[in-house]
């Protein structure tokens, strides 16, 4: 199943379809698929709490990290 969501800049408004079969998100694709802001996105990444890589120059974020993160915030909100 994909979402489709609107992602802003100061330019334009992108129109993505997350999920289903991704494996890799960009940062965007991530501030998207969890609802934040793109500025909040990459400070998790940069803190080191959603573990992301680089491809040459370009950021990617494996959906089995970005899952991980909200399990791990969900369980920490129920203890």
């Amino acid at each position: 199943m994909k979402t489709r969501v609107d992602v802003r800049t100061k330019e334009s408004t992108k129109r993505l379809e997350v999920g289903a079969g991704a494996k890799l998100f960009t940062p965007e694709e991530v501030a998207a698929y969890l609802g934040i802001g793109r500025t909040y996105t990459y400070a998790l990444l940069r803190e080191g709490r959603i573990p992301s890589l680089k491809i040459g120059k370009l950021r990617r974020v494996p959906k089995s990290a970005v899952d991980r993160y909200v399990d791990e915030r969900l369980s920490a909100e129920t203890e």
